[in-house]
């Protein structure tokens, strides 16, 4: 179906010479969603059955995994929490990875969504999940290292591990402080952003940023230290549902 649907695309013009596939793996994605509709379980059964065929797509081009995020959300576009939850679950099968999503919300989704829970919810358990990873990777370290028989190669593989793990997470950081950083800033020239929500989101990006930095402890060396449960503040976990209520009023 995959196929046809891609050579059709190509036969009436629509496809992206990029990214022939595009059009394809969207119908796929939303073929799963409508599928897996009717509850958590129905999509968690689909996901289960067509892992193999979602593993793959999600490798055709350097963005498919954030076109996979988008076609999702494009779906529960009414519902935007449920497309949230079927991405959480898509993280969790690395159908889709931290990266993409967190690129999906912060590039893709447009500056207003950071005036959105769900938007807000996708990147902070994305890199709660990340910073998860590294906190229990370094606190079995020493059990690893240290074990009886232990071999150099199972050493190198923990280390390597520890290393991948850690550079997703500085990764991650990076693209936070960078985009946010943008949006922080806008100026009047930026003709990218209406005029009249350009405070809103400089405000909204500065909170995020605040609230991230804060996840990821990030000192004012710059260094990234994890905190000791790596979550968020509480105060700066509401803040983005209270400003949705002001500015839906």
């Amino acid at each position: 179906m995959v196929q046809a649907i891609a050579d059709l695309a190509a036969e009436k013009g629509l496809a992206s010479d990029s990214d022939p596939r595009a059009l394809a793996r969207d119908a796929y994605i939303t073929c799963i969603c409508h599928i897996g509709a009717k509850s958590l379980s129905h999509v968690l059964s689909c996901i289960e059955r067509c892992k193999e065929k979602l593993l793959a797509i999600g490798l055709e081009h350097p963005d498919a995994r954030r076109h996979i995020v988008g076609s999702v959300l494009s779906y529960w576009k009414d519902q935007p929490g449920i497309g949230a939850n079927v991405v959480d679950k898509l993280l969790n099968y690395s159908v889709v990875t931290p990266i993409s999503v967190v690129e999906w919300v912060l590039y893709d989704a447009g500056p207003e969504a950071l005036a959105k829970t769900y938007a807000w919810e996708m990147v902070a358990t994305t890199i709660n999940k990340v910073n998860n990873r590294v906190r229990q990777i370094v606190a079995a370290k020493p059990s690893v290292l240290g074990a009886e028989g232990v071999t150099m190669e199972q050493i190198e593989q923990f280390e390597e591990t520890l290393k991948n793990a850690e550079a997703e997470q500085a990764l991650i950081l990076a693209e936070v402080e960078e985009r946010l950083g943008e949006l922080a800033q806008l100026n009047d020239e930026d003709e990218s952003v209406d005029i009249g929500s350009r405070a809103w989101i400089q405000w909204w990006a500065k909170g995020w940023l605040r609230a991230f930095r804060r996840m990821f402890e990030v000192g004012e060396d710059g260094a990234l230290r994890i905190n000791g449960n790596g979550e968020v503040h509480m105060e700066d976990a509401e803040a983005p549902t209270e400003m949705e209520a002001q500015m839906e009023a």
